[in-house]
């Protein structure tokens, strides 16, 4: 996404509602007539009033550029799989906010410079599914004020029965 500082305050761009990732990943649509396009590197190429002259702006950039740079769509599985990823991960952070973060914090406070100690398959079983609880609790805790996050609450009680079960497996429950 274009941070708001590359634009300042001055062309009245509504960024918090309306930023549209279009069809082709270097165009974000702003308002109804602001299409903003970027170059290869992500920076800001041009803006313009219509999308089909961003495009036609990135095709006669792209064509400036071809025997100067490299071309993103030289591998476009790998332009279009970062580019997904990307996107992916700014949707899913929004929701987690930064997650992966805070699960370390929360192993360490729980058992700090002496973790269980996984010796056998079964071990390394229970502490997989422990610690993908602790993931999904702490996504449910970041969203909490939210009213929660119910795919991570569902995945919790799911977790938990299969704990329950390879701990009756061992002989750790009645």
């Amino acid at each position: 996404m274009i941070d708001k500082r590359y634009f300042g305050d001055g062309l009245g761009l509504n960024i918090p509602d309306y930023p549209k990732v279009l069809n082709n990943s270097s165009i974000i649509q702003y308002d109804e007539n602001v299409f903003v396009w970027v170059d290869e590197t992500g920076s800001v190429g041009g803006v313009a009033s219509t999308l089909e002259q961003a495009e036609a702006e990135i095709k006669a950039y792209a064509d400036a550029m071809d025997p100067i740079l490299p071309r993103p769509h030289d591998l476009p599985y790998v332009t279009n799989l970062l580019n997904e990823s990307a996107a992916l991960f700014r949707e899913r952070n929004a929701v987690y906010k930064d997650n992966f973060r805070v699960v370390g914090r929360i192993m360490f406070a729980m058992f700090g410079e002496n973790p269980p100690e996984l010796k056998t398959e079964a071990d390394y079983n229970r502490w997989h599914l422990f610690e993908l609880f602790v993931v999904k609790l702490s996504r449910y805790s970041i969203n909490y004020r939210a009213g929660g996050h119910a795919d991570s609450l569902d995945d919790m009680i799911v977790y938990l029965a299969m704990v329950a079960a390879l701990d009756a497996e061992n002989g750790h429950r009645r």
